[in-house]
């Protein structure tokens, strides 16, 4: 490459547009442009194995017109509970916050008195928005919650455009305490691992025997690896269809579904009924029931089927060094020829990101990309009116 004056401009026409493109990259269009470059990537990637061994029993459409009116009484959740642990159940998740007394206080005593003879239950708390502190978040009542083997926090906070990706895997109040998202909390104890190092891309969980480094893609947040559709993931089952396989069992005969996939599983627990429950769009489709996102974080940590990223200065690196190619290689004698290296480069980067995600490995490519087409057409504008 000569370095004369013609080059120098293309050099301060590609710096100022990586510049300008990396002060907006977390802003507009090009944070959208990201969201949807990684729903690309898990739409060209497809589905993943998922964890055998977690089952989602459905508070669906069908029992509430059955039963009636959501929150049922609490009799209903000793009943499940029972039901579940008979069927061999290895922990029990109930998406419910039980934050306030019953208005019959001896339902209450009967959930906490299943909850505690079961010694697998596990119940959820949530922190108000903005507040990371035990006095202003919603707990389970103190009965419920002494009863039971754990607690979790289930806040989670959907991208700009209201798509869920991450999942906060814990959380740090201002006295340094910590508490685990119910997600980690469940993955954890089905290990038998607890929580070790927490560092600034990577948690630490492990056991006597084995250690597993969480990957995390800021501060406390994990990025969540899709294993598929709703419907086509994990094993699902009507919480009435439970409910009524245990009475017949109870009566000497055979349920009417089949019952093994419970055996030795965690079961989770929520409503799933339209216009019920959390719905929110995930890249592999645009409407899924929050449970979902705790059953995929599950799955994630017990088969170590996580996305890696890379430090934020790596993607800064990219878009310069993108938008610096067309500063090199374009001088305007040859366009065509030009034209398609730069093409080929974008192509060849993009199926490199590709291939990176199927081994579990995203790189944010649309900042890049955008930067070297950017650049390519801005100097190649520059090239054409200084030519003729």
């Amino acid at each position: 490459m000569k370095f004369n004056k013609t080059t120098l401009i293309n050099v301060v026409i590609s710096l100022l547009i990586a510049t300008l493109i990396l002060i907006s990259s977390e802003r507009g269009f090009l944070k959208r442009l990201e969201y949807i470059g990684t729903d690309v990537l898990f739409f060209l990637r497809g589905p993943i194995e998922h964890d055998g061994k977690i089952v989602l029993i459905e508070i669906d459409d069908n029992n509430i017109n059955r039963i009636g009116r959501w929150p049922w009484d609490r009799e209903w959740h000793s009943g499940i509970i029972e039901a579940l642990n008979a069927f061999g159940a290895k922990n029990i998740y109930i998406d419910v916050i039980f934050s306030e007394p019953s208005q019959n206080e001896e339902q209450d005593l009967i959930l906490a008195a299943s909850i505690k003879k079961a010694g697998n239950i596990y119940l959820p708390f949530t922190f108000q928005e903005g507040f990371i502190d035990r006095e202003k978040a919603f707990f389970p009542i103190e009965k419920l919650e002494r009863s039971a083997k754990g607690i979790g926090a289930i806040n989670v906070y959907p991208d700009k455009d209201g798509a869920l990706r991450k999942v906060p895997l814990f959380f740090k109040d201002k006295e340094g305490n910590v508490y685990n998202h119910i997600s980690l909390k469940l993955a954890m104890d089905n290990l038998g691992m607890t929580l070790e190092e927490v560092g600034q891309r990577s948690i630490k969980i492990s056991n006597p025997e084995k250690n597993i480094i969480v990957p995390l893609a800021n501060d406390n947040e994990m990025l969540v690896n899709w294993t598929g559709r709703w419907k086509d993931t994990f094993k699902h089952y009507s919480f009435l269809d439970i409910l009524e396989a245990y009475n017949d069992t109870l009566k000497g005969e055979p349920p009417k579904i089949d019952l093994s996939p419970i055996k030795d599983s965690t079961c989770l627990i929520a409503v799933t009924a339209i216009g019920l429950y959390d719905i929110k769009p995930v890249p592999l489709e645009p409407a899924y029931p929050s449970i979902g996102l705790v059953a995929n974080t599950i799955s994630n940590i017990l088969n170590e089927q996580f996305l890696k990223t890379f430090p934020v200065w790596v993607t800064t690196l990219l878009i310069y060094v993108f938008a610096f190619v067309p500063a090199v290689i374009i001088n305007g004698k040859k366009p065509l020829e030009e034209t398609i290296i730069v093409l080929a480069l974008g192509a060849g980067f993009f199926g490199a990101c590709l291939v990176s995600f199927f081994k579990g490995l995203w790189i944010n490519f649309t900042s890049p990309e955008v930067s070297l087409f950017s650049s390519f057409i801005a100097v190649s504008t520059y090239s054409f009116v200084r030519i003729y």
